[in-house]
């Protein structure tokens, strides 16, 4: 999907200056949609856009858990492009579910991360935030989405240095954890 205006976060509820989305839908149930991407220790199987995850700290209810919660600390090593490695911090600020065998179709869960407030780089300079959402679909399938919104004076300076990767590395996300999902949900 190509790169648009921001659209809104749980902390960027103006939605920021822009965001890169990706989306597809998944012919596997919502739960396996959902457990995969909380799941952080199954990204190196599926990802190749976060690679890998570090449980950084987690809250008193997950420790230990390598599943992502609210107050999840993590350090995400990404392939940003095929020459740059980068890590980045994020704290789980949103999750939602697990999504139930008899939801009707059109219920939607929600799992989101956003960046965390570095020295070099404070959230007044530049928050960004990930949306994941799992849609219920009919027979026992789901609509995926997700985007993520970027914010603050460096928005401008990523957007013109990463924004066309970005919007590649969400697309990959999408079509790897749909091909994932599937394979585990045996379609």
């Amino acid at each position: 999907m190509p790169i648009t205006p921001g659209k809104p976060t749980t902390t960027i509820p103006d939605g920021g200056l822009f965001c890169a989305a990706g989306e597809a839908h998944i012919n596997a149930p919502a739960l396996t949609v959902y457990q995969s991407l909380i799941d952080t220790s199954t990204w190196s199987e599926w990802g190749t856009f976060v690679t890998s995850v570090d449980i950084d700290s987690q809250p008193s209810s997950h420790t230990g858990s390598s599943n992502l919660a609210v107050g999840t600390e993590m350090t995400f090593h990404v392939q940003m492009t095929p020459s740059f490695k980068t890590t980045n911090q994020e704290r789980g600020v949103l999750v939602e579910g697990p999504p139930k065998p008899d939801d009707a179709p059109g219920t939607v869960y929600r799992v989101c991360w956003a960046n965390q407030s570095s020295p070099l780089v404070p959230k007044f300079m530049l928050a960004a935030e990930r949306v994941n959402e799992i849609e219920v679909a009919e027979n026992g399938t789901c609509l995926y989405r997700t985007w993520q919104s970027f914010t603050g004076p460096y928005a401008r300076l990523v957007k013109w240095k990463f924004g066309q990767a970005l919007d590649e590395r969400l697309d990959d996300w999408t079509r790897e954890l749909k091909a994932y999902a599937e394979k585990i949900a045996g379609q």
